[in-house]
């Protein structure tokens, strides 16, 4: 039986990628606990707060893998997301094999 991985980034002012290579997952969710004190921002490799996708203390992005006719619509994996933000907070993610 499948199990779900996990994981956590420390933030700070420097992008950081949320994980090293994994498996091929078919979903998963990254999210800005509500302690954080300052809204986090993920993206592509370089992510800035001027750049990246914001999520607000509490806030969280999904991502679900999608098969159209047979082939992967949805290619992205946990990896592939950076983050940055304010040293103190952190991003959680979790993933579904």
């Amino acid at each position: 039986m499948s199990a779900p991985i996990t994981g956590q980034v420390n933030l700070s002012g420097t992008a950081q990628v949320l994980s090293g290579p994994l498996p091929q997952v078919t979903a998963f969710s990254i999210h800005a606990p509500s302690s954080n004190a300052h809204p986090a921002f993920i993206g592509a490799a370089g992510v800035t707060s001027a750049t990246g996708y914001q999520l607000d203390p509490g806030g969280r992005y999904d991502y679900e893998r999608s098969n159209r006719n047979g082939l992967p619509a949805y290619q992205l994996t946990i990896s592939d997301f950076y983050t940055v933000g304010t040293g103190g907070d952190v991003i959680t993610w979790l993933a579904s094999p």
